[in-house]
């Protein structure tokens, strides 16, 4: 195995770009006395506000600060080690967009009647989206993984137990990003075996 011809770069360029957006969000925010924040997370009262739905697509850029980043990044980046060599970028993009949107729009319908308006911020959403393809991509292929994509296969199934949350709109989003990315993965045959022989 060749971790550097491995390299998800897909995968590190998202990462860093969410990296990048939560430095910028803190400077700026340290600097002018102004939590830019608050204009990219995403509220269940924006769903009857036409000019906030760009926030469907912004709230992942919120990472919650430093320690929420490397969480996020923690799942990301090991399930794109397994996908990113296995499937198409545009695929890729579309699990980012599935995740996002859909998992926003049902965080927004579940809690629009909530009144405190509790809002969704992070690619949290999107980690998701990347752990049930890596997993569906792991089982279906399990013979062609190397050790180190065995192992994390291992953790990420473990990982399941954390598949809970306290905010009812915040868990169906959860199911509905983990359901959906699943059924497009099998009905789409996105994973493909690697050309080269993989083993460690």
């Amino acid at each position: 195995m060749n971790l550097k011809k491995d390299k998800p770069i897909f995968t590190i360029k998202f990462l860093i770009m969410l990296l990048v957006s939560t430095i910028l969000i803190r400077t700026i925010g340290m600097l002018f006395e102004k939590e830019i924040g608050e204009y990219l997370i995403l509220f269940p009262s924006n769903l009857s506000q036409p000019l906030h739905w760009y926030r469907f697509l912004t709230y992942p850029l919120e990472s919650v600060g430093l320690f929420g980043w490397i969480r996020i990044a923690s799942i990301i980046l090991p399930a794109g080690y397994i996908i990113e060599k296995r499937t198409h970028q545009n695929n890729l993009v579309t699990i980012i967009l599935i995740s996002a949107l859909l998992g926003g729009l049902l965080f927004v319908l579940i809690n629009h009647s909530n009144e405190l308006n509790r809002p969704i911020a992070s690619a949290g959403l999107i980690a998701w989206g990347f752990w049930i393809a890596a997993i569906t991509c792991g089982v279906l292929q399990w013979k062609d993984l190397n050790k180190i994509e065995k192992a994390i296969i291992i953790l990420f199934l473990l990982n399941i137990f954390s598949f809970t949350h306290t905010d009812l709109g915040y868990f169906v989003a959860q199911i509905g990003v983990v359901v959906t990315v699943l059924a497009f993965a099998l009905t789409f045959k996105l994973f493909k075996r690697k050309a080269l022989a993989n083993h460690v």
